[in-house]
């Protein structure tokens, strides 16, 4: 038998090569700090190029009595001449702020809330990385498929053969069509999140790029100080660091308060981190956190040479003296109130912030940084002085859960709720305040358009994330189906 002619192996041609010439593309990280770049500078034009931040400084959207940076200003007068700031009723924020705005030079002021901006968006960056390797390793049980095929044009209502063969499918729930190992990629029942899901530079990113996050980084928002805490204090977590975490949102909720409710998704990130109980986690984490924050609150009682400033901070926050008007909820109503049902009516509004933590926390278990992001978007519909700087931080939250979209059923309406507001808030204020052709509840009736927005968009994403999970952890019910091919 003849042996088979070998072939010959010629060179190839450099001239008739199919090699394209290298491009030049940018590297993966150019193109997020060229963003970041053309972001900050967006701001300092906004800064020196215009008169918008002396104008936002005075918009109740942007500044309240407890994060305004005009009434840090006056604090930090009276605190350079010796004049205790909580005599009065013009300061409400923390002590520590003003030792570090007294060795501050003020043409550093903008661009220290600059970097406050830059600072929560790289922290949201690595919490949005941790969100994507969480979403690599989640467990999707595998499915049962009843694969039918049926003649395009033919009723497949009463069709006894389908529904015998998917019951049939649901009761031994072993997979049809899959076979050998199973590889959750190839899944045909599992939604395709690719389409939808955003990247973490794009997440940060759009946090940079957030109307609401420009506006109070022009406005010098002391917000964005508690702002920082508090996704640090997250960011920790999904590192496994319980010091650094629990030191964070003590500085959180020194500044601000309602931080506090953060505890709970914290320890609930701690212990899949840790790989340890939660109740192990919150023994060691609870007394941490109140060392932190007794530490904080002894160091302003030196600072401030009397207890005077807990009335002053967190009792302006919890009894709402100052009734100037807001976005909120409790300005309208304390100003209609009877003096006689005050402390139960204020009982009930700040109850309100913190009743949802436990259900939340039970209910998502298995999801912590979804509970961070319910939690915040609560408090910032609820607390007492809420701002447009609370509005960005849990937006961008909620944009690492970008699996849900598909699932989400009023996502028209609560987003052009909030753009309506957005409009319409600023006119009807000047309407009422400055035009004098309105009154009161031109504005506070947007204020509401605003609340009911944002709790349309949470109770959107709540069922969102349900329906999802019936998804994932019924597969059985998920994928036992039809499928109609074309023939």
């Amino acid at each position: 038998m003849a042996a088979p002619a070998q072939r010959k192996h010629h060179p190839p041609n450099p001239s008739h090569s199919n090699i394209s010439p290298p491009t030049l593309l940018p590297s993966p990280t150019a193109l997020p700090l060229l963003n970041t770049a053309l972001l900050v500078f967006l701001r300092y034009g906004l800064i020196f190029a215009t008169d918008i931040p002396a104008i936002l400084a005075n918009r109740v959207e942007a500044s309240t009595p407890v994060t305004s940076f005009k009434r840090l200003q006056e604090g930090l007068y009276l605190f350079r001449h010796g004049i205790t700031p909580y005599d009065g009723s013009i300061y409400y924020q923390a002590p520590l702020l003003l030792p570090i705005f007294h060795f501050i030079p003020p043409f550093l002021h903008s661009t220290i809330f600059i970097l406050l901006d830059i600072a929560v968006a790289y922290f949201l960056l690595q919490i949005a990385i941790y969100k994507s390797s969480c979403d690599t390793q989640e467990v999707w049980p595998k499915p049962v498929i009843v694969e039918t095929k049926v003649v395009q044009g033919e009723a497949l209502e009463g069709d006894d053969d389908v529904r015998k063969e998917t019951e049939k499918a649901e009761e031994k729930n072993e997979p049809h069509v899959v076979e050998g190992d199973y590889d959750p990629k190839r899944d045909p029942t599992r939604p395709d999140d690719s389409s939808t899901r955003l990247s973490p530079h794009t997440i940060a990113t759009l946090y940079l790029l957030n109307p609401y996050a420009i506006i109070a980084c022009l406005a010098k928002s002391t917000q964005l100080f508690s702002s920082l805490g508090a996704v640090m204090g997250i960011y920790f977590a999904t590192r496994g660091k319980l010091p650094p975490a629990m030191l964070c949102l003590a500085v959180a909720t020194y500044l601000s308060f309602y931080p506090l409710v953060l505890l709970a998704p914290v320890a609930l990130l701690l212990s899949d981190t840790r790989k340890t109980s939660v109740l192990n986690i919150t023994t060691t984490s609870i007394p941490l956190f109140t060392v932190y924050l007794g530490g904080l609150l002894g160091v302003s009682y030196l600072l401030a040479g009397s207890w005077q400033f807990l009335s002053s901070t967190y009792g302006a926050i919890l009894f709402v003296p100052d009734l100037t008007p807001n976005i909120g909820l409790f300005w309208y109503f304390f100003i209609e109130m009877f003096d006689h049902y005050r402390t139960f009516f204020l009982c009930v509004f700040q109850i309100f912030v913190f009743v949802f933590v436990v259900p939340i926390s039970v209910k998502f278990r298995s999801h912590p940084l979804f509970v961070a992001s319910l939690l915040m978007a609560i408090v910032a519909i609820f607390k007492s002085y809420p701002s447009v700087a609370d509005t960005s931080i849990y937006t961008s939250l909620f944009l690492m859960h970008s699996e849900l979209f598909k699932y989400m059923r009023n996502t028209y309406l609560a987003i052009n709720g909030m753009v309506y507001a957005s409009v319409l808030g600023p006119l009807f204020h000047h309407l009422w305040l400055y035009a004098g052709s309105g009154n009161a509840n031109f504005f506070f009736a947007i204020t509401l358009v605003w609340a009911m927005a944002q709790v349309f968009g949470i109770l959107d994403a709540c069922y969102a994330m349900q329906r999802r999970e019936w998804d994932r952890r019924w597969p059985g019910l998920r994928v036992a189906r039809v499928e109609v091919v074309h023939k």
